[in-house]
């Protein structure tokens, strides 16, 4: 099989300036929501250019202090293309993921899910957070999710001020 130019753009929404720091992720579409080897993980200035088979695939792009996103395309023989995401300003959550001697984790899962309450919370604003819960009914049950890097790290992008629980697993 023949490779094909995909180039990915990350830009901030509204100013359309490419974001530094950011992370392209590239997976195959038949991985779903736990992918196996990632086709592509680069870092960069908001720009970059991977060669890819023809078939279906799922990008994941993230910066620093802005909204993680992702999207599925198809890559043709001989029809480079080209993707472009916007992204907007969002709080984040960055660590990493660690075995228990201290060794980096590559590739875990990391979700971050809404607390009902924050940490100390009253019985009355924790009964008031169940009575969100409907309100919440057809949402996504995670607010954002990162797979680790080689050096176990991941950041949870685009999140709204609030109290989460952070879950890896590997």
């Amino acid at each position: 099989r023949e490779a094909v130019k995909v180039t990915i753009e990350v830009l901030e929404k509204g100013r359309k300036r490419k974001l530094p720091g950011s992370r392209a992720m590239v997976h195959r579409a038949t991985d779903g929501d736990r992918p196996g080897d990632k086709v592509k993980d680069v870092t960069g200035l908001g720009s970059f250019d991977v060669e890819l088979e023809p078939g279906a695939y799922i990008a994941r792009v993230q910066c620093p202090r802005y909204t993680g996103k992702k999207r599925t395309f198809t890559v043709v023989k001989d029809t480079p293309q080209t993707l472009v995401f916007e992204l907007e300003r969002g709080n984040q959550i960055c660590g990493r993921v660690l075995a228990q001697g201290g060794a980096a984790i590559a590739g875990a899962r990391v979700l971050a899910l809404k607390e009902l309450a924050p940490a100390g919370a009253s019985l009355e604003e924790l009964l008031l957070g169940m009575i969100g819960i409907q309100e919440r009914t057809g949402e996504s049950a995670f607010a954002a999710e990162d797979f680790t890097a080689e050096d176990g790290s991941y950041c949870l992008d685009g999140l709204e001020v609030f109290a989460y629980t952070v879950r890896a697993v590997a």
